[in-house]
């Protein structure tokens, strides 16, 4: 039997950070929490938009933003998808940051490298 492949989390390289992030989508909400990360490991937790608001604040440059949730990456990279009403504000965050903040990316990762962010929103 071929058994799916393992992915872990990789730190970002020196100088960059990484936003580690696990949206969770009901049918009625959704809501993100976010885990930031530089080359040596983690420094801060918080709910996404207060995180993205310091990561400003610090004047952080070449953040990647990871992401479980494929369909939340596509929406924000794609625009001409229809986006799911429950997460449009989420999106909506991203493409703001993203805009504001050229030298920051976002990026889909497995739920198995991104397990301390999917831990901390339960």
């Amino acid at each position: 039997m071929k058994q799916a492949p393992i992915h872990t989390w990789a730190s970002p390289e020196n100088g960059a950070f990484k936003i580690n992030v696990d949206t969770t989508m009901g049918t009625e909400h959704s809501f993100s929490t976010a885990l930031a990360r530089k080359m040596g490991g983690t420094f801060a937790e918080a709910r996404k938009p207060l995180l993205a608001i310091w990561a400003e604040e610090e004047r952080w440059n070449h953040v990647t933003i990871e992401n479980d949730s494929q369909t939340v990456v596509h929406a924000v990279m794609l625009n001409h998808i229809k986006v799911p009403w429950a997460i449009w504000p989420i999106v909506h965050d991203h493409k703001h940051l993203l805009k504001k903040h050229p030298d920051w990316s976002i990026v889909h990762t497995y739920r198995d490298a991104n397990v301390l962010a999917y831990e901390l929103a339960k």
